[in-house]
């Protein structure tokens, strides 16, 4: 849980931080891809919906990834750090 926190106030631990959300984000993403054919092919209803779910949670973790590193971007950019 370590790596979406910002460690250091200085611009390497800015930088970790984005490399972090950008490691984070494909985590997500391979589970966002895992889930997906589940949702579509599982067969009964309760596994269908419980991988609607998971899915559902993943993807808003992806979402969220990319958000903060648009932000971490916008920031870097403002103070001419990228």
């Amino acid at each position: 849980m370590d790596n979406y926190f910002l460690k250091e106030y200085s611009q390497s631990g800015i930088v970790f931080l984005r490399s972090q959300f950008i490691r984070n984000a494909r985590i997500h993403l391979l589970g966002v891809l895992i889930c997906l054919p589940c949702v579509i092919a599982g067969g009964r209803l309760p596994v269908q919906l419980l991988a609607l779910l998971v899915l559902l949670h993943t993807l808003y973790c992806v979402l969220i990834q990319i958000y903060n590193i648009i932000r971490i971007e916008k920031l870097l950019n403002r103070h001419g750090m990228s």
